[in-house]
C-alpha cells in the first residue's frame, strides 16, 4: 500500500477508535452532562479527549514516518493542543464549535511535527482537517438528534454520535490529507526520496 493508503486508513482508524473511545471515557465514568460539567466530568474528558488526540496523531505520523518528527514530544503537543481547543472552545461557546477547533487542533498538531516544516506546509495541514471538520459537523448536526434516538439515547446514543464523527471525520481527514501530502511531498525533495524508497 503506498502512502495515500496507508494515510487514508490511518485517519479512518485512528479517528474512529479514538474519537468513539472519547464517548465511554467521558461519560461512561461520570455520566453525560448538559452546558456544564462536574470536576469529576472536566478530569474524564480532559483524559479521555487528550487520549483520543494522541490515538489520532500516532496513526497519522505512523503512515507516513519520513515526513513528521518521532518521539514523544509531538505526541504530547498534540494531545495538549486538541484537549484545550476542544475543551476550550465547549466552554466558552459549546457545540458544534468544539469540534470544529479539534478538527483544526488535529491539523495544526501534524503541521508543527513535520520534519521540514513550512509555514505553507502548516496551513496546508491545518486548513484540510479543518474543511475534514466542516464536512463531519455539516453532516452531522442535521442527523444528530435522530442517531442518538436510534440507538435509545443515553450513552449508547452519544457513543454512536461520536463513532459517526470519527468514521466521518476519518474518511474526510483521509481523503482530503491526501492532497495536503501531495503538496508537501512535491515540496519536500528529501521526504519524496524516502517516500519512493519505501
Amino acid at each position: 500500500m503506498n502512502i495515500f493508503g496507508r494515510w487514508f486508513v490511518a485517519n479512518v482508524v485512528g479517528m474512529t477508535v479514538g474519537l468513539g473511545s472519547h464517548s465511554f471515557l467521558a461519560h461512561g465514568f461520570t455520566g453525560l452532562h448538559g452546558n456544564t460539567m462536574t470536576p469529576a466530568q472536566w478530569i474524564t474528558h480532559i483524559v479521555s479527549f487528550g487520549l483520543a488526540a494522541a490515538i489520532i496523531f500516532l496513526c497519522q505520523r505512523r503512515s507516513a514516518p519520513q515526513l513528521f518528527q518521532s518521539g514523544v514530544a509531538p505526541v504530547l503537543r498534540a494531545s495538549a493542543l486538541a484537549t484545550l481547543a476542544f475543551l476550550g472552545v465547549w466552554s466558552l461557546v459549546g457545540i458544534p464549535f468544539d469540534i470544529l477547533t479539534a478538527f483544526l487542533a488535529f491539523g495544526l498538531s501534524l503541521g508543527l511535527a513535520l520534519r521540514n516544516r513550512t509555514k505553507q506546509a502548516v496551513l496546508v495541514l491545518a486548513a484540510t482537517s479543518a474543511a475534514a471538520g466542516i464536512i463531519t459537523v455539516g453532516s452531522g448536526l442535521p442527523i444528530a438528534g435522530k442517531l442518538i434516538a436510534a440507538f435509545g439515547g443515553g450513552l449508547a446514543g452519544d457513543a454512536t454520535l461520536w463513532t459517526y464523527i470519527g468514521v466521518v471525520g476519518g474518511v474526510s481527514s483521509g481523503l482530503l490529507g491526501s492532497f495536503a501530502l501531495r503538496r508537501i511531498l512535491a515540496n519536500d525533495s528529501v521526504a519524496k526520496v524516502k517516500v519512493a524508497a519505501g
